[in-house]
């Protein structure tokens, strides 16, 4: 799946990010885009499976203009409005695990970019995540 790439062309403040992608191309608030550094390709066997991109974050378009979009980084988080105990009751929790029982590829795989700070320049990836 190829992505349409944007790019980050202004950073107002530590919140907000400027994109090249606004209402004429089809931007609707909500949208998501993944923040990028270029990584290496992945090849294996002659096939080509694109690219190890590092991801320096996902942000969500909060105004779309014209000819470009204001986009900011969202935390989201479930509260249960009904009862403040049930919320104690139920918790998730998300871990990385390690695979056991696993072969690790024989050959060198490249590794993503370093996640350097977003600027100006940098690749926005429309991915509605």
């Amino acid at each position: 799946m190829s992505f349409k790439e944007y790019e980050v062309i202004a950073i107002p403040n530590s919140n907000t990010i400027l994109i090249n992608y606004g209402l004429s191309k089809g931007a609707k608030r909500g949208q998501t885009l993944r923040i990028i550094e270029k990584g290496p390709h992945i090849l294996i066997d002659e096939h080509d499976y694109g690219t190890y991109d590092a991801i320096k974050a996902i942000v969500e378009i909060q105004v779309p203009y014209e000819q470009f979009s204001e986009c900011k980084l969202f935390n989201y988080s479930t509260i249960n409005v009904l009862s403040p105990l049930q919320s104690l009751l139920k918790q998730t929790k998300k871990e990385e695990m390690t695979l056991s029982g696993v072969t690790p590829t024989p050959m060198p795989m490249p590794m993503p970019p370093t996640i350097t700070p977003i600027s100006v320049g940098d690749i926005a990836q429309l991915t509605n995540e």
